[in-house]
């Protein structure tokens, strides 16, 4: 018994010129096979990925589909330095700490809504050189303290003068990468306000202490 070959398969006489450019080749096949399942790995490596602390089979689902809406564009991603890693309260904010941060706060919102109704379009740049003014005040502030209070008490002070200036850099940072990243940041409980911890060791080396 004998196999009909197609007669797209059969052997081509030798003088015939089978020089086709319109062919699919093995090689710009599979060159495109291998493209396309690298980019697939690499969006499935970015939302799967977590990190070597264990967590929650909830808590990874819920970071899957925060990295999954981020591949789409449908949330905004951000980064911030000062912000520690934990997503735990910082447990040396105290009453009075979370009093003087919200006080902060609430000057910037109201600075931000009244520019918003006297700037327009142009009210990121001002609001920016306020928001600037205001941390360096409070960076002056932190150095006489650390100038004159005892070693009893500078530690408490200070770590106030630490979050607030935290919080104020967040604040920067965030109007320059865009209002939408205000809102992942607060779906991750991500601002210094809400309480999360500073990164000691990254503030300590960008202001000293």
């Amino acid at each position: 018994m004998s196999l009909k070959l197609p007669s797209n398969l059969k052997e081509q006489p030798a003088t015939a010129d089978v020089t086709n450019t319109h062919v699919r080749t093995p090689t710009t096949y599979y060159t495109r096979h291998r493209e396309t399942r690298c980019e697939y790995q690499k969006a499935y490596y970015k939302v799967k990925k977590i990190g070597r602390r264990k967590v929650s089979k909830q808590a990874r689902e819920v970071a899957e589909d925060k990295r999954r809406r981020e591949l789409l564009g449908l949330r905004a991603p951000y980064s911030f330095s000062l912000l520690h890693s934990s997503s735990t309260p910082d447990p040396s904010r105290t009453e009075d700490m979370r009093t003087a941060e919200h006080d902060v706060w609430d000057r910037c919102f109201d600075l931000m809504e009244t520019l918003k109704k006297t700037e327009g379009d142009d009210w990121r740049a001002r609001y920016a050189e306020t928001v600037q003014e205001w941390l360096d005040e409070h960076l002056s502030k932190a150095e006489e303290v650390r100038r004159t209070t005892a070693l009893t008490s500078v530690d408490v002070e200070l770590h106030t003068y630490r979050r607030i200036i935290a919080g104020l850099v967040q604040e920067l940072e965030f109007i320059e990468q865009g209002d939408e990243v205000v809102t992942s940041a607060a779906e991750d409980w991500g601002l210094i306000w809400y309480g999360r911890r500073v990164n000691r060791s990254t503030f300590r080396q960008r202001f000293g202490w």
